[in-house]
C-alpha cells in the first residue's frame, strides 16, 4: 500500500513539474509603460516613438473590429466568414509577399510591421496581442474558416508548444486611431527561399476585452513616403532662401 502511494505521489509531482514548466516558459511581455522592447521567439517587439503612422500615412492591410466571440482574422481579398473578424474594406487585402520591404537592425534585416490598437482610455485600455501566425497562399483572394488552413506556415507566434504567449498593450501611450501603438519585427530568414509572387497573410488574434477596431499595417514598395522631420525643416529653408533671393532681386532692380 505504502509503495503504491509513493508511487502515485511520484507521479503527481511529475506531472505538476511538466504542467509548471510549461507555463514557465510561456512569455509575457508587457509593453505598457515601464519597458520598451522585448522578444516572443525570433520576432521582436517595440512602442511606437508616438507619432501618427497608422490609416492615412501608410497603408494598413488588415483591419479587426470586435464581436461577441473574439477577435481574430486574416488578410486576403475575400471578405471575412465566421468565425473570423476582419473586416472587409480597402483596409483588409491582399499582400504579395515581394511588396514588402526589409529594414536593418543592427547586423539583422526584418520585416517591420505596425499595429493600431483602438481602445477606452479608461481601464479598459489594456489589450492583449495572444496569437500571430504567418502564411503564404497561392491565391489572394482565398476564403478559410479553419486557420490551420490558411496556406504554407512560416512563422507562428507560439513559441512553448501550446501555452499562449501574450503582448500586453495600453492604448493611452498613443491613444486615437491613426497613431500606430506597436512595431513587430520578423526575421526576413523566415521566408528564405520562398516564391515572392505568392501571398503574404497574417493571421492575429486578441483577448475578449476589445472596445474598438485594430490596423495591421508595413511599408510597401507601393507605400507613398512619409516626409520626416529634417526633411520638412530642410524644405522650409529652402522656401526662405528663395524668398529672399526674389526680395533682393526686386530690390536691385
Amino acid at each position: 500500500m505504502r509503495t503504491t502511494i509513493r508511487r502515485f505521489t511520484t507521479v503527481v509531482a511529475a506531472f505538476t513539474f511538466l504542467m509548471s514548466a510549461a507555463v514557465a516558459n510561456a512569455t509575457y511581455l508587457d509593453l505598457t509603460g515601464g519597458v520598451q522592447s522585448g522578444n516572443i521567439g525570433s520576432a521582436f517587439f517595440e512602442v511606437n516613438d508616438q507619432h501618427p503612422t497608422g490609416t492615412g500615412y501608410i497603408n494598413p492591410f488588415l483591419r479587426l473590429g470586435t464581436n461577441s466571440t473574439i477577435e481574430q482574422g486574416y488578410n486576403t481579398d475575400y471578405g471575412p466568414q465566421p468565425p473570423m473578424d476582419d473586416k472587409a474594406s480597402i483596409y483588409t487585402h491582399s499582400l504579395l509577399l515581394n511588396q514588402l520591404v526589409a529594414v536593418q537592425v543592427g547586423t539583422d534585416m526584418y520585416y517591420k510591421f505596425l499595429l493600431d490598437i483602438n481602445q477606452k482610455k479608461n481601464a479598459d485600455r489594456f489589450l492583449d496581442l495572444v496569437d500571430v501566425k504567418l502564411f503564404l497562399l497561392n491565391s489572394g483572394n482565398t476564403n478559410f474558416s479553419s486557420v490551420a488552413d490558411l496556406g504554407t506556415p512560416l512563422w507562428s507566434f507560439d513559441t512553448n508548444g501550446g501555452t499562449p504567449d501574450v503582448v500586453h498593450m495600453d492604448y493611452s501611450l498613443n491613444n486615437g486611431s491613426g497613431w500606430g501603438d506597436i512595431y513587430m519585427y520578423i526575421p526576413t530568414s523566415v521566408f528564405d527561399g520562398q516564391d515572392g509572387s505568392k501571398f503574404f497573410t497574417l493571421y492575429s488574434k486578441f483577448n475578449l476585452n476589445n472596445d474598438g477596431f485594430e490596423e495591421w499595417a508595413t511599408m510597401t514598395s507601393t507605400s507613398p513616403p512619409v516626409p520626416e522631420p529634417g526633411t520638412f525643416l530642410l524644405l522650409g529653408m529652402g522656401f526662405l532662401g528663395l524668398a529672399v533671393a526674389s526680395k533682393r532681386r526686386r530690390n536691385n532692380a
